[in-house]
């Protein structure tokens, strides 16, 4: 380093100590900085100057934001910032906030509802022609339509639309009136984390102070290192290698933007699925085609360690694939032939654990990046920005406003609580995304090409629910179009009124996945309890003819055939989200524990209580939270644990006296002396519960009066019939209660439905 050079050092580093000391002794007051923008200028010899410029800040209550990044996450912050009338300031490293580098990005209802609450949607729709239908097509020529964009439309009021980055950028920084706070040519060199603030200084020595310094500076994010390097110096080993490897590439993308292509018409979608890669197409206003096609690179790699590519690996790349059809008579050759502009990417995936650290945050791409399968990038940055901005507004409008390290480290995990679980379950949608349509594996090809065509109600429904959670700017009106819809799906206190607003259609999609589930899930335990208690039901006279005492059926086929029945059981649970997974995972657990229970407890059939677990996966199947609605999913948890324990009682006493000789555990034996006051009491406690279910949940009187009633009657004829179980054929009456009950539940449930759609 030469002397001149140490000498700049030097003096910058004295200007930053008197504003850090003047700052401490000043916190609450009109202070004046002297922002060292200090700059390298060569005069006659080797010599340095410091110029000075000077700047009006309360700490308190003009609380300064720092954000690294003209991004779409950055300049949506800047906008919301400045709605809130919060100071900040957007520094950006390259030479233009929009420059034309060939990508485009969708936006998505619940990213259009935050630009449209910052008056910047009609500017964009105008540039735009919405989606309406999309197509998909297979390597084998099977092709199908569907109407899911128009689906998206009527629901939420907004269209999916595609158009340039570059576009969307331009309208985001020419429509921000002061634009002397947008810097380019600001590449950040470090970052100072201070008690009062942090110092963020750039290559041309400028330094830019504030309370808050926000990184939605993408991938290959300068804050995210400073976040890292900070953490090791405060303590090794906070950031862990693992999450230092988070973002990974599997993936590499050509983008491209083409002219007018026949046969590709406005409007319309296409996702054309081959083994190994995909090509997706949004056809926009005047015919312009917005491209992509990814493919699966030979080996994974790890940021920052991926693959670079060149234009001229663009141009092998699409001249490898110019015979691939991508939709009719269309081939990737007809997209690379009207390009307008294109270029070649890896691209990385990732979600980091650790989103911020003393007084900086990551967004956008910086934290969380994913493949464009499923449009979501964009959209999600957006929305990191209107959570932050509205925590910002929260904190400075609170009646004592705290930006001291601790209250500004509350607001930031306050800002992760609220976004990592919407973040996580939309990266894994992408996750998905990406190799289902590439066909990744034999399973998602079979899916993709047998199942997909045919569920078309069930994806619009599960679409409808990953858009409707999404986050807006709190401190904003919420915009006028989409009416009821769009308040319904924004609003937390609205949520009861969500189900039934679903289409019936879904609906009986529902249903006929947990039907279908719950018929695997009772079979495999059937048979996996008749292979337990094989040695036993071979000692009791109505049981030892079944296949497997009698030897009919080898013990080996019968391990295989429940391996199967659980097999296709959980093969339905791709359609539902992953809490439905957690709580199935749950039910198959006790239904394998329950044949040793009556080994070991005179109460195995509480085993059975999990079956209640039914409730809350019905619920999270249609996008509800059960612990949202505690009441009601408590008592019909308890509703359906009763009358499991009931019918298991009753049926269990037809064998109580040879149980006793061969020494098998129940209730049944137990309670010998008083089943039926038992089965009397668990049979009205049922009822009481199905009533209160209905009450907590606002149910009227169809529900009282046709399912609680047909319950009601229906077990009650089971149990005067059997004698709670003193009869034969207790199997037969039991099955026919349950239709009863069964059918007036539905017509009760169906009744509530009609009157309130």
């Amino acid at each position: 380093m030469t002397t001149e050079r140490r000498k700049f050092h030097a003096a910058l580093r004295y200007e930053l100590v008197k504003v850090t000391a003047l700052s401490m002794h000043e916190p609450s007051t009109d202070v004046v900085y002297i922002l060292s923008t200090a700059t390298y200028n060569k005069q006659g010899g080797s010599k340095f100057s410091l110029s000075h410029t000077t700047d009006s800040y309360h700490f308190c209550r003009n609380n300064t934001i720092t954000i690294l990044g003209g991004s779409i996450a950055g300049l949506t912050l800047a906008h919301c910032l400045r709605r809130a009338n919060i100071d900040h300031v957007v520094l950006e490293k390259r030479t233009e906030i929009a420059p034309q580098e060939g990508a485009f990005l969708g936006i998505w209802p619940n990213g259009a509802s935050v630009l449209d609450q910052l008056g910047l949607y009609d500017e964009l729709e105008k540039l735009t022609t919405p989606i309406h239908r999309m197509h998909i097509a297979y390597p084998d020529g099977f092709s199908f339509s569907g109407s899911l964009p128009k689906i998206v439309h009527e629901r939420f009021g907004y269209p999916i639309v595609s158009l340039d980055r570059q576009k969307v950028l331009e309208i985001l920084y020419q429509n921000y009136p002061d634009k002397s706070k947008i810097h380019v040519r600001k590449r950040v060199t470090e970052v100072r984390s201070l008690d009062h603030g942090a110092h963020v200084i750039t290559e041309d020595g400028a330094v830019y102070d504030g309370d808050l310094v926000v990184g939605a500076d993408g991938i290959h994010s300068h804050i995210r290192s400073e976040i890292w390097r900070q953490a090791d110096a405060k303590s090794p080993g906070l950031i862990s290698s693992d999450e230092r490897r988070s973002f990974t590439v599997e993936y590499a993308c050509v983008f491209g933007i083409s002219s007018s292509v026949p046969g590709l018409n406005s409007g319309e979608h296409v996702n054309s699925y081959s083994d190994g890669f995909c090509v997706i197409t949004f056809h926009g206003k005047d015919g312009r085609v917005f491209w992509f096609i990814i493919e699966k690179l030979p080996q994974r790699s790890v940021y920052p360690n991926t693959p670079r590519f060149t234009p001229e690996d663009a141009v092998e790349f699409c001249d490898r694939l110019a015979n691939v059809r991508v939709w009719r008579d269309v081939n990737v050759g007809d997209l690379w032939r009207n390009r307008e502009v294109a270029s070649m990417t890896a691209l990385e995936e990732g979600l980091l654990s650790t989103w911020h650290l003393d007084r900086m945050v990551l967004l956008g791409d910086s934290v969380h990046k994913m493949t464009p399968n499923i449009g979501q990038g964009a959209n999600t940055a957006i929305e990191d920005a209107a959570v932050l901005a509205s925590l910002i507004n929260k904190a400075v409008n609170s009646a004592n406003p705290d930006i001291s390290n601790a209250g500004i480290d509350a607001l930031l995990r306050e800002f992760h609580t609220l976004r990592v679980d919407r973040v996580r379950s939309t990266f894994q949608r992408s996750y998905f995304g990406a190799r289902f349509h590439t066909r990744d594996d034999l399973l998602k090809t079979l899916f993709g090409r047998y199942v997909f065509p045919y569920i078309g109600t069930f994806v619009a429904a599960q679409t409808e629910k990953a858009i409707g959670g999404g986050n807006i700017i709190d401190f904003l009106p919420l915009p006028k179009r989409g009416g009821a819809a769009r308040a319904m799906w924004s609003c937390p206190d609205n949520a009861a009124v969500a189900p039934i607003k679903l289409p019936a259609t879904v609906l009986l999609d529902r249903v006929l996945i947990l039907a279908l589930w719950s018929l695997c899930l009772r079979s495999a335990g059937c048979v996996w309890n008749d292979v337990i208690d094989m040695d036993l039901d071979r000692q009791i006279a109505r049981t030892k003819l079944r296949p497997l005492p009698r030897g009919a059926v080898s013990p080996w086929s019968a391990v295989m055939l429940t391996t199967g029945i659980f097999a296709c059981g959980g093969s339905l649970l791709y359609f539902l989200p992953r809490e439905c997974a957690i709580e199935a995972l749950i039910k198959i657990f006790f239904a394998l524990l329950y044949p040793f229970g009556k080994r070991f407890t005179d109460f195995p059939q509480l085993i059975l209580v999990n079956i209640g677990w039914a409730i809350p996966m019905s619920m999270h199947s249609v996008g509800l939270d059960p612990l949202q609605y505690k009441k009601p999913t408590f008592c019909m948890f308890l509703f359906i644990a009763l009358v499991i324990v009931m019918v298991d009682v009753v049926y269990s006493r037809q064998d109580t006296e040879e149980d006793v000789k061969v020494g098998v555990k129940s209730m049944a034996v137990r309670f010998k002396d008083s089943i039926d006051a038992l089965a009397y009491a668990l049979f009205y406690a049922s009822t009481g519960a199905l009533l209160a279910a209905g009450v907590y949940s606002g149910l009227g009187l169809s529900f009282r009066i046709l399912s609680v009633g047909g319950h009601f009657v229906g077990f009650l004829y089971f149990l005067k019939a059997t004698g709670a179980g003193n009869t034969p054929h207790v199997e037969s009456y039991a099955k026919l209660a349950c239709l009863i009950a069964s059918l007036f539940w539905v017509v009760g449930l169906l009744m509530e439905y009609c009157l309130r759609v």
